[in-house]
């Protein structure tokens, strides 16, 4: 004997009732414990309709919150600060789509999902098309390195192309290569200093981002992309 109608929508209006009190409770602690937060009061029912959706998609909660809070010490204007939050909503939404597309379950993958959300976060608000993002999780998932130093690599060439804007194609080959290098991945965040240092002796960002791709496509480190950038700029 199955539920009947009526019964089924009490547990669905139930259960929509928790998220929702679960979402404004934590929406209550940060208003009562912030003293900036007086200044967002005006958003307040958008924010608890974010925080709801953010539940029932099963996100970590703490993903919303932190960009939240990093609004506010920014002191960005409330509509802006909404606006960026229903975006980054939708990143993350996209990123775990696509992360569950590509490879399931993460279970043995080294990395956490919210590990996963916030480095990708972090690649598609620095303005990395999202197209490029199955594309190399799929490349990914057919190589030999974890998931986790894979995300590291990207979020290295996404400090890079921040600074230095490059094509996709160059954004795409120089992440790989790094991800395949023998480079530790303490060592990564080097590489945006070796393109500052280069850029500064004359050598354009598209110059270095090929030699870098093909230095270390050869099996290469960044001790020898930086010791032909110092060769190149004494031509």
């Amino acid at each position: 004997m199955g539920f009947k109608p009526s019964r089924i929508l009490f547990f669905y209006l139930l259960f929509i009732s928790f998220l929702f009190s679960v979402g404004a409770q934590g929406l209550d602690d940060w208003y009562d414990k912030d003293p900036q937060a007086s200044f967002y009061r005006g958003i307040r029912p958008d924010l608890l309709k974010l925080m709801e959706k953010n539940h029932l998609e099963d996100l970590p909660e703490r993903l919303l919150y932190d960009r939240l809070r990093e609004g506010v010490q920014k002191k960005v204007p409330a509509q802006v600060l909404l606006n960026a939050l229903w975006q980054d909503l939708d990143n993350f939404l996209y990123l775990r789509d696509q992360l569950r597309i590509v490879f399931g379950e993460l279970s043995g993958k080294n990395i956490t999902l919210e590990g996963f959300l916030t480095r990708g976060g972090i690649v598609l608000r620095s303005g990395v098309s999202r197209s490029l993002i199955p594309i190399f999780l799929d490349w990914l998932r057919n190589s030999k390195a974890s998931l986790d130093r894979g995300m590291s690599a990207l979020l290295t060439v996404t400090a890079v192309q921040t600074r230095f804007p490059l094509e996709d194609e160059l954004i795409l080959d120089m992440t790989r290569n790094l991800t395949s290098s023998q480079e530790p991945e303490e060592r990564f965040p080097s590489l945006s200093g070796l393109f500052t240092r280069g850029r500064s002796v004359g050598l354009s960002p598209t110059e270095m981002a090929r030699t870098t791709i093909i230095i270390l496509g050869k099996g290469g480190t960044l001790l020898m992309v930086e010791q032909e950038f110092l060769r190149r700029s004494r031509k």
